[in-house]
């Protein structure tokens, strides 16, 4: 098959994927408070349930138990997800990039870089934009700082400023995944997310 051929080929399949229904669901976790994220794991109270014993009560029942309320018999660690972290709180970008500078010099921390910000894009509340192939709760994690890695670290900072936060989560058929990347971008490129560069 001649490359004209084939990419007409993934085109009409593009049409028909997207012209079906209910492409994504819609998980959608509000006013999470990041003052009660623990940055010494240590401190766990002890507990039956192996989430709660290794990532803390307010993390588990405020973020984790709500993320797969919804798994059924569709495990959300196997599907792509699209996500958007959202300022729920009075702090401005400026006052975030800030915080977030001093702490990756303080703390040694590797965070995505933080956008050129634009007087237009001064009262921005999306943080971040990000997506998972698979897994999307290991990705939060390093987000909330309890993985290494590339992330927004939040208990090493955003619980100093009492940062509240929205999260929404879009769990998609796994045929999306080729798409993800493109979408992903399709977001960044509308809502201008504080941190994390996306390129074309």
């Amino acid at each position: 098959m001649g490359f004209e051929d084939f990419l007409n080929e993934e085109i009409n399949k593009a049409k028909v994927f997207f012209e079906s229904k209910n492409l994504f669901e819609l998980i959608e976790i509000n006013g999470f408070e990041c003052e009660k994220l623990n940055k010494d794991l240590g401190e766990n109270p002890q507990s039956d349930d192996k989430c709660i014993s290794k990532w803390g009560e307010h993390l588990c029942h405020n973020f984790f138990f709500k993320l797969h309320a919804f798994d059924n018999d569709k495990l959300i660690a196997d599907y792509p997800c699209l996500y958007m972290i959202e300022i729920a709180s009075e702090h401005t970008a400026k006052e975030i990039i800030t915080k977030i500078q001093d702490t990756a010099f303080e703390r040694n921390r590797t965070f995505p870089a933080y956008n050129k910000l634009k007087k237009e894009h001064e009262n921005n509340k999306i943080l971040y934009i990000g997506k998972a192939q698979t897994h999307v709760g290991g990705r939060m994690l390093s987000h909330f700082g309890y993985l290494e890695g590339h992330g927004l670290h939040l208990a090493y900072w955003a619980n100093e400023i009492k940062l509240k936060l929205n999260f929404k989560i879009f769990r998609f058929e796994k045929d999306m995944r080729k798409y993800l990347s493109a979408f992903e971008k399709i977001l960044a490129d509308e809502y201008n997310p504080i941190i994390g560069k996306h390129s074309a």
